[in-house]
């Protein structure tokens, strides 16, 4: 039996309150956030947006950030379970997308599904379906599913070609799948003009997907860190923590690394900088330090007479939210299985039970004091909590840095060795 799904028309209230949250919680959630290519991104006409798929549903917030439309989503069926859950998403715009996986008898109800998206880009609406098909925390494209170019190309079939269409890529690059306060990259590439396919689509359909899916994965593949190489995989990855100067923004680091994949090819034996990567992983793995811990440790800049203040603001943090962090680890280890699901679950969390915590409080002080009161001392906690938040990262740094001294002897003279190797790969990437 076939769904009668469609996107509704016009704008959710729901996904218009849950964006202007997730702005907020994405300042927390990440230290450093860089959003980039916003201009490539065509006005008045049907658009698929086809980002990379690392992180759950964090990956959809991630591409809806920055945006002034409300996108529709085509995600996994799977997680379309329960009368109250398929509501909710429902009111978020999204759509559920059948696998093989979710049984052959499902896989009829896409057409469905692939009809409701063509009717939504033919309003000219925005729709985000993930073209690897499932997610995967790695620094590397999969090979990319055909669902997004039957949709454009369904769509180009049965409307005039007026109606203009674009897949534009999206790279979201995450520099830690799972933690807190880690760096956090999205990039919109230059859009691909679906109409460009029509005449192909005429003559062969099979080529004209052949073909957007090639143009596609190159444009992805520039967007994001993409190490071909799955052998060295791990140390092309660990040496591209070190590139870095500590003064860098989060924009030269993101283009370095990217230089420095592409340099790798896809096989890391035949390029021109392999002797000097092996040498560089070779001094970490002989003094048992972690590139990521020690790209973390260079950024410790916490004056000595400052330390207790930064100390007290961290713990002042950390405690008075406690119950809220208890809880979020709490069902991250008993319940959450896939661990693709944690960071995204740390950020639900934390969307939904931080201002419920606040609530509670707000409705417990005024009842025992006044509005007053306990509006004041709330706001007075949040402030010093952002700034616990920010003596945290410069906690974190100097703890690795005293971790890698006590391993190395001497971290001064440790980073010496490590710059000066650097810099021939540096050299070489000129």
């Amino acid at each position: 039996m076939r769904l009668n799904l469609k996107f509704k028309s016009g704008n959710s209230l729901v996904y218009s309150i849950v964006k202007t949250l997730s702005f907020f919680c994405i300042q927390l959630f990440y230290k450093n956030t860089y959003f980039k290519g916003i201009i490539n991104i065509p006005k008045n006409a049907g658009i698929l947006f086809a980002p990379n798929h690392q992180s759950a549903f964090l990956d959809a917030l991630m591409v809806s950030q920055m945006l002034p439309s409300q996108n529709r989503f085509l995600i996994r069926a799977d997680i379309f379970k329960g009368k109250l859950v398929k509501k909710i998403l429902s009111s978020l715009n999204l759509l559920p997308i059948y696998r093989l996986s979710d049984g052959k008898k499902n896989m009829d109800n896409n057409e469905a599904i692939f009809l409701a998206a063509e009717e939504s880009l033919h309003r000219k609406e925005t729709i985000v379906i993930f073209p690897e098909g499932n997610q995967l925390a790695s620094w590397q494209l999969r090979p990319l599913k055909k669902g997004y170019a039957r949709i454009a190309f369904g769509t180009l079939k049965k409307e005039n070609t007026d109606l203009d269409l674009y897949i534009v890529p999206v790279g979201i690059n995450y520099y830690h799948f799972v933690d807190y306060r880690s760096d956090l990259v999205v990039e919109f590439g230059k859009a691909i003009h679906i109409n460009d396919y029509q005449n192909l689509l005429y003559q062969n359909e099979s080529k004209a997907i052949n073909a957007i899916k090639n143009d596609l994965s190159t444009s992805l593949s520039e967007l994001i860190f993409d190490i071909k190489d799955s052998l060295n995989h791990e140390k092309i990855k660990a040496v591209s923590f070190l590139l870095s100067h500590p003064k860098f923004n989060l924009e030269q680091d993101f283009e370095l690394k990217k230089t420095f994949f592409n340099a790798c090819n896809t096989d890391l034996t035949s390029s021109k900088i392999a002797f000097e990567v092996n040498d560089v992983y070779s001094l970490l793995e002989t003094n048992g330090v972690n590139a990521e811990d020690f790209s973390i440790a260079r950024k410790s800049k916490i004056n000595l007479f400052f330390v207790p203040i930064f100390y007290l603001t961290y713990w002042f943090a950390k405690f008075i939210h406690s119950p809220v962090f208890l809880l979020i680890e709490n069902l991250i280890n008993t319940k959450v299985k896939d661990p693709h699901f944690y960071a995204s679950i740390r950020f639900a969390g934390s969307f939904i039970l931080f201002p419920l915590y606040y609530a509670t409080g707000l409705f417990i002080l005024t009842v025992l004091f006044s509005f007053g009161v306990a509006s004041t001392f709330l706001m007075a906690t949040a402030i010093a909590s952002y700034f616990g938040i920010l003596a945290g990262d410069s906690i974190k740094s100097r703890k690795k840095r005293k971790a890698i001294e006590s391993i190395t002897g001497d971290f001064d003279v440790f980073d010496k060795k490590i710059y000066d190797k650097v810099q021939l790969i540096l050299d070489k990437l000129k």
